[in-house]
């Protein structure tokens, strides 16, 4: 959807249809709603990986992400011992799950004052600082999945963006998500 005028000058031709636009509002909304029920926490002391996310989701069954603390917990600890959460050469761990007992899709961070070492993706050991937490509802429908996926892919799409995760603040963090949305939406819009 590239235009060269007869300045060689590129002109984006940035036409959308009306259900173009309907998508782009209504994902767009989705995420909106996701970043703005984003909670940055921080772990001063040394507990345990279990104790951290039954510290965190006691906030989240108060802001009524999710109903059941508990059930989550073992959610994000089942699919810990499935595969390490950990992501290989970074200071970052993804702990995510479809729960039955998550009302609507979150995406949270932890930031750990003393790094704890955790299994990795690649079943090594690796030291992290801060915990990424992606929820979404067990029944989750496509565009629900959809955000939760461009946020997975986000994290490790490259060394700036993994930086950004790494050590961002929360509201850094919302600004490059919303960004980056923007700008994949865009850049589809114009490979089409």
């Amino acid at each position: 959807n590239y235009s060269v005028n007869n300045d060689h000058q590129e002109k984006a031709d940035m036409t959308l249809t009306y259900e173009e636009y309907k998508t782009f509002t209504s994902q767009s909304n989705r995420l909106i709603e996701l970043l703005d029920t984003m909670e940055a926490f921080r772990i001063d002391q040394s507990f345990t990986i279990e104790k951290i996310l039954h510290h965190v989701s006691k906030k989240l069954v108060a802001n009524r992400l999710i109903d059941d603390g508990k059930k989550l917990v073992n959610a994000l600890l089942k699919r810990e011992h499935i595969g390490g959460l950990a992501i290989p050469q970074t200071k970052l761990a993804l702990f995510h799950t479809r729960s039955d007992t998550v009302i609507r899709p979150s995406f949270h961070i932890i930031d750990l004052e003393n790094p704890m070492m955790l299994k990795a993706m690649d079943n090594e050991q690796s030291s992290v600082t801060r915990i990424l937490v992606l929820l979404a509802p067990e029944q989750a429908d496509s565009s629900q999945l959809e955000l939760m996926s461009f946020i997975s892919a986000s994290i490790i799409e490259s060394q700036a963006s993994i930086n950004i995760f790494e050590s961002a603040a929360k509201n850094s963090l919302i600004q490059y998500i919303s960004q980056k949305y923007f700008t994949n939406f865009v850049k589809n819009l114009r490979s089409e």
